[in-house]
This record gives C-alpha cells, structure tokens and sequence, in this order.
C-alpha cells in the first residue's frame, strides 16, 4: 500500500490490528528501521510474504509494481479500494 497518510487510519486502525489478531505479522516497508533499497525491499518481502494487501486507492504506480511480483509469486492477494477512488476495478482481471 502506498504510504500516504490518507491510508494510514485504515492500516492503523483495521488492517493491521486485524491481521495480529489472527497470528500474521503486518508490515510495511515504511516500518523498517534501516534505510535500504526500497525495490530489492519490496520483492524480498513479497517473495516471503503468506498475505499481500494491496490498496489501489490512489492508483500510485509503486503499488501496481508491487501488484505485479506479487502476481508473479502466486501468492494470496487482497486488493481494496476505497470508493471513491481516482480509477475503477475494471483495470484489474480479478473478479
């Protein structure tokens, strides 16, 4: 998810305490203490992930880059967008 604080009350206040409340850790990259490069970031933890949470909110291109490994890994994807939101679901081919 994009870190813009306009987002941070529905990962602050829901995703994050929903996703400890069943055992998972919740993390996003902005969270991690050491400065690093942010793209080798992304696909490493993508790769290790169990759960991606992507918000397509603000259709910010990082997230679509993360969409994308995340597509690759196979991996369980939860896509949210509020509505509202600057573009509709008919870009993706999900149902």
């Amino acid at each position: 998810m994009p870190f813009a604080s306009a987002l941070d009350e529905v990962y602050h206040q829901v995703i994050k305490p929903t996703l400890q409340g069943v055992g998972l850790v919740c993390q996003r990259l902005d969270e991690l203490p050491d400065p690093t490069l942010i793209t080798a970031d992304i696909v490493n933890y993508i790769e290790g992930a169990d759960l991606i949470i992507a918000d397509l909110t603000y259709a910010n291109p990082n997230v679509f880059y993360e969409l994308a490994v995340t597509h690759r890994t196979g991996f369980i994807l939860a896509v949210l967008r509020r509505l509202g939101g600057l573009w509709g679901g008919d870009r993706l081919a999900l149902k």
